[in-house]
């Protein structure tokens, strides 16, 4: 298993890595639908990733297919912080020490890049995901920010 950084080849997979994670998010929140829309957004967010000069896409790949993939998300203006979302295995890959070659890749990338924090967004009753990043030294947090919200 090699980690890498993504390229647009890896597109297709990265697409249907990130529908397989919606559809098993869709259990931990009533805001996640899997529908066309969804794969649209999909097609959207994965079209504009390589465009972001602030975020990397790292993917873990065995024999040309991608098995996993995370994404490491930098705040201008915030040079010793940084953001990891979307790490996800997929569910016929997990077990095999992926999503810990992925986090570890990614931390050890921000380190050289002098980052001394990184951030992530767990969903709470996402039990498998707050222990499996506790192994890795991520503590919970008071709530700094809230989320504002207003129906339209």
């Amino acid at each position: 298993m090699k980690i890498r950084k993504t390229n647009k080849k890896d597109l297709p997979q990265l697409k249907r890595l990130c529908l397989e994670a919606h559809k098993e998010l869709a259990q931990f929140s009533e805001d996640i639908a899997v529908n066309k829309k969804t794969e649209d957004a999909v097609n959207q967010e994965m079209n504009s990733i390589f465009k972001d000069p602030f975020t990397k896409v790292l993917a873990a790949e065995e024999g040309g297919k991608v098995m996993g993939n995370i994404y490491i998300f930098f705040t201008p203006g915030l040079r010793n912080e940084a953001s990891i979302s979307n790490l996800f295995v997929a569910k016929s890959q997990r077990r095999k020490k992926i999503g810990s070659a992925l986090i570890t890749e990614a931390i050890n990338w921000l380190k050289q890049k002098g980052v001394k924090r990184v951030r992530m967004v767990v969903y709470r009753k996402n039990k498998n995901a707050l222990s499996f990043l506790k192994k890795f030294g991520f503590k919970k947090e008071p709530i700094k920010v809230f989320w504002l919200t207003k129906p339209i």
